[in-house]
């Protein structure tokens, strides 16, 4: 039975190993978990009494084969100088940090490495987990952390080059889509002020919920779905001609300077490894 350890337990840390204890994938007395702020783990505790707290980061690698690290960027290049000793090449360090590379994880630290970015979607069991596992990661361990990963989100093996396009998409999604409808809701409060904002709010959420819904159920394409509700001649196809017509440079432009970004802390931050 692997022990699986976690450093970290900030927002994507601690979605993380409450899913997989949710799901059952892996149970209390075989994790072990350390973090700076350590009120943020009292709850965690009180849910998995059996589950392990550390002091030090260096007794979580010490006493786990697995270790997922959850940390900020800027923190990531210290936890991994505290910890190096500890490394060795049977272990396996999953870094949920998207802008450090594996080969500058790799020139750092003796261990197997993989590099994962979840989404927020994972705290419903649901949305993508891209992972990208270095050339010395075994089979076993990549199953290890695929099939954890597959108990609370779809999980999307990709060489890591392709990372920054699918980040945006997988990962930093939710927040493109809620912006998204946020904007839609505006709108139609600023065309009829006869609705309440709530109530505005409610049609909206209802009629994304409705739609996923439909996605799921039907499983027909986007275009077609359009063309379902968008008649020759409608009300429903004037307004999607304006999408049509201006959606794409503002897509465009959203890539782009996510992705800029995106480039931007990669080299900042891999620099210093």
């Amino acid at each position: 039975m692997k022990t699986i350890g976690l450093i970290g337990y900030g927002s994507m840390g601690s979605m993380l190993i409450n899913g997989f204890l949710k799901t059952g994938v892996i149970k209390p007395e075989q994790t072990i978990v350390s973090t700076r702020t350590k009120s943020k783990i009292e709850s965690l505790h009180v849910n998995w009494p059996k589950l392990k707290i550390a002091d030090d980061n260096r007794v979580v690698v010490r006493e786990s084969d697995v270790i997922f690290i959850c940390v900020k960027p800027n923190d990531f290049k210290p936890v991994l100088e505290e910890i190096k000793d500890e490394m060795t090449a049977d272990k396996h360090i999953v870094s949920s940090v998207g802008v450090v590379t594996i080969a500058s994880m790799e020139k750092f630290v003796e261990a197997q490495i993989s590099r994962l970015m979840p989404s927020l979607t994972s705290e419903v069991n649901a949305g993508i987990s891209l992972i990208s596992h270095g050339d010395q990661v075994t089979e076993d361990n990549k199953d290890f952390v695929n099939k954890l990963l597959s108990e609370i989100s779809h999980v999307k093996m990709i060489d890591e080059a392709e990372f920054e396009l699918a980040t945006e998409i997988t990962s930093c999604g939710p927040g493109f889509i809620a912006s998204l409808f946020e904007e839609m809701t505006k709108s139609a409060l600023r065309a009829n002020s006869r609705f309440t904002d709530e109530e505005i709010e409610f049609m909206v959420y209802e009629t994304i919920i409705g739609t996923v819904k439909y996605f799921e159920e039907k499983r027909q394409s986007f275009s077609d779905t359009v063309d379902r509700v968008a008649t020759k001649g409608g009300f429903t196809a004037y307004g999607v001609e304006v999408l049509r017509d201006k959606m794409p440079d503002v897509f465009d432009k959203m890539f782009e300077r996510a992705m800029f970004r995106h480039g931007e802390l990669i080299e900042t931050i891999n620099k210093d490894f």
